[in-house]
């Protein structure tokens, strides 16, 4: 175990012996450091935070630290970070809030990379290889699923939902639910589909060709959502990708974002 003479660990923090804290890294009491993780100078592991194996949290980078929510009054909630994860400068996740929710709390899944500012508010779900860029901002409660894209600077609205392979372009608001493998730019606007990133991620070119026919009918007809999603299910092949589009669309509290219209 690697542990700088001036980082500050509470002797109940749990590290693995091959872990390393860095200079002036804080790592509070309660805590979980899995294997080969680095904790770089300056970062600091709140309370009741698990981390995974091989992370690395640069430099003033905070993780689990106290919601954002005027109410909380420091009950125990989690912060669990999976493996593989890359936490940039100055990025902030916060710990959960939810009444009843201490044993999920925020969760963030593998592999994912977390650039400089980034935020990830209270209370939500990250999936596995998932981007955010510098300064996008994740308000409590958001689900973003695997493979998401999240441009620099975006702020996306609390309780929304971010789609597998979904794509949103820098400087972007988001207020409603982003649809599964959408490209999306401006207020809430869905502009085209990630084809880059269904080839990218290993979707065949039948997966790909049924996902364009089923955006099509879902954006291009003008039918009310409920007569586009059984068009879909009468008219297009049911691949996996297809069925999780209809899934995520048919489970929205928010109601997803709409297509572009030109004038």
């Amino acid at each position: 175990m690697s542990i700088h003479p001036t980082a500050v660990v509470d002797p109940s923090a749990c590290i693995d012996p091959t872990a390393e804290i860095g200079p002036y890294a804080i790592v509070e009491a309660d805590t979980i450091v899995g294997a080969r993780t680095k904790i770089l100078a300056h970062a600091i592991v709140c309370r009741w935070s698990i981390l995974g194996e091989d992370n690395i949290v640069h430099y003033g980078a905070l993780i689990g630290g106290e919601p954002q929510h005027k109410a909380y009054a420091g009950e125990k909630r989690l912060t669990r970070i999976g493996n593989r994860n890359v936490i940039r400068e100055y990025a902030t996740i916060h710990r959960g809030y939810e009444a009843g929710d201490a044993e999920n709390g925020t969760t963030v899944g593998d592999d994912c990379f977390l650039m400089g500012l980034s935020h990830i508010g209270h209370d939500c779900k990250v999936g596995n290889g998932v981007i955010l860029a510098n300064s996008a901002l994740l308000a409590g409660h958001c689900t973003v699923e695997d493979k998401a894209n999240i441009s620099g600077n975006v702020a996306i609205h609390q309780h929304a939902r971010i789609g597998t392979l979904a794509m949103i372009s820098g400087v972007t608001p988001v207020r409603d639910d982003v649809p599964p493998y959408m490209l999306v730019q401006g207020d809430s606007t869905v502009r085209g589909l990630n084809i880059v990133g269904l080839r990218r991620s290993g979707v065949d070119s039948a997966g790909r060709e049924a996902i364009k026919r089923a955006y099509k009918i879902l954006y291009h007809k003008g039918l009310p959502r409920d007569k586009a999603l059984a068009e879909i299910r009468a008219a297009v092949e049911m691949t996996p990708e297809v069925s999780h589009l209809l899934e995520f669309i048919e489970s929205s509290q928010r109601g997803i974002c709409n297509h572009y219209r030109r004038g």
